[in-house]
């Protein structure tokens, strides 16, 4: 058994030092209580002092430093050796000075790891460690055994410094196919592709949970002329029925349409501007003011004898998304080629702003990047870049969530991309488990203290 950084799984056996938060506001966890300096920079944390590892050594704040010293070490690197530097005060004391803006305090996803067992292993052989292979954590659920391609057994910690699970035994299956375990009663959770969650979501033995994950989008090259006017942006958008997208790709009805800059937070808690409407009578309007009009029956807009046509670049895999917005576009009298492409090429055609228009991330990122040597969108505003500049100078975690909400009037009125859909992430369970729900308790792992069975076993 590996620690499996970086997955939900890590939690069942080790704590980090931050609760599971359903808004993902900060809870107790590892640490009991929390101050910052005023910059934000230096926090210092008081961990409880009745925690104890699987092997009943206490947990103490020498394991927190050990953990994130592990991590940042050159041979291992699951953090970034600059980011930040931990320093025992007591037992029950750490502070962390941070170097780097984007590392998180307020941490719940990174597992704490016990000095006690693995301080004097070598971290060049980090993933060959025997001791992962009896792993020994704080969390709600202690490790039993380990089959060999079968699976690993876990059972409820008795000590969990949060209360005993309620879920006496989890077995953790290696190899198989999501919907078949499923089908077959040999799983009762799994996280799954849309096609499996839709699938299983039609059988009423099971219910599928998502969440919202990165935002899918159009990036358009702002040095094309043909997108360089903002009726023409609005018009493209509104042109785009993505409630009927939903049907077309197997979303639930009520997923949420993210068009604005927001943080995993602010998804979850709902707290972003209402999407752009579906309004392909405005998209129309919006074309012809901007002298886009149909003129010779051909069913394509034209403005100076020039018809409206573009090639939408996409990876394979979004292939039916790219199919809808051309349907989509060609009700407005806009035509569009599409050119499937491998991700390693997109992001090639990207940064050079060899492209119209690109099926893809939306991020700010993405479309501030340009520069003479790899233009990429091509998209520049001042007061973007002012409040960027402004949030990446800020330690403050609600930085982020600032920034954000200074950006979506300029994202309104600018339209720089047209969004399309957030990419979920599945998880189906059986209709037995109970305590999971969307979008704030998707991965069954991570919340597994707080489930339970309905028929009790």
């Amino acid at each position: 058994m590996t620690p499996a950084f970086g997955t939900s799984e890590q939690h069942l056996v080790y704590s980090p030092l931050f609760g599971p938060s359903d808004g993902w506001d900060p809870v107790p966890g590892l640490v009991r209580a929390w101050e910052h300096s005023e910059d934000f920079r230096e926090w210092t944390f008081h961990l409880r002092t009745d925690v104890r590892w699987h092997d009943e050594v206490p947990f103490t704040a020498h394991d927190v430093k050990f953990t994130y010293d592990l991590l940042n070490h050159q041979a291992v690197l699951r953090g970034s050796p600059e980011a930040r530097t931990v320093t025992v005060l007591d037992d029950s004391t750490v502070t962390v000075l941070r170097h780097r803006r984007g590392d998180t305090p307020l941490d719940d996803w990174t597992v704490m790891l016990p000095r006690h067992v693995l301080g004097n292993l070598d971290p060049k052989e980090f993933s060959e460690w025997d001791a992962w292979a009896h792993p020994i954590g704080t969390g709600p659920y202690r490790f039993v055994r380990y089959e060999p391609r079968t699976g690993i057994e876990l059972e409820a910690n008795p000590d969990y410094f949060l209360g005993k699970p309620e879920i006496d035994r989890v077995v953790l299956k290696l190899g198989g196919t999501a919907w078949a375990d499923l089908e077959s009663g040999a799983a009762d959770v799994a996280a799954t592709e849309r096609e499996t969650a839709f699938r299983l979501a039609a059988d009423p033995r099971f219910e599928a949970y998502s969440r919202a994950g990165r935002n899918v989008g159009i990036v358009w090259n702002h040095a094309n002329r043909l997108f360089q006017d903002v009726r023409v942006r609005r018009a493209l958008t509104h042109a785009i029925d993505r409630t009927a997208m939903k049907f077309a790709l197997n979303y639930p009805p009520d997923f949420p349409l993210v068009d604005f800059p927001a943080t995993t937070r602010q998804m979850n808690q709902g707290d972003f501007p209402a999407p752009y409407p579906y309004d392909p009578d405005l998209a129309v309007d919006l074309l012809e003011e901007a002298g886009w009009q149909h003129q010779d029956g051909d069913g394509v807009v034209e403005r100076a004898g020039v018809e409206f046509r573009f090639t939408l670049l996409a990876p394979a895999s979004w292939e039916p998304m790219a199919v809808f917005v051309k349907d989509q576009l060609r009700r407005v009298g806009v035509a569009v080629e599409i050119e499937l492409t491998a991700n390693a090429l997109l992001r090639s055609r990207l940064q050079e702003g060899d492209f119209d228009g690109i099926v893809g991330r939306t991020d700010v990122s993405i479309l501030m990047n340009g520069h003479e040597e790899l233009p990429g969108p091509g998209y520049h505003n001042d007061e973007l870049e002012r409040i960027l500049a402004e949030r990446d100078a800020s330690f403050d975690p609600a930085a982020d969530e600032d920034a954000n909400r200074a950006m979506w009037p300029i994202f309104r009125d600018d339209h720089p991309v047209t969004p399309l859909i957030p990419l979920p992430r599945w998880t189906v369970a059986n209709v037995r488990v109970k305590g999971l729900r969307s979008p704030g308790r998707v991965w069954a792992s991570y919340w597994a203290a707080q489930l339970w069975l309905e028929d009790g076993r």
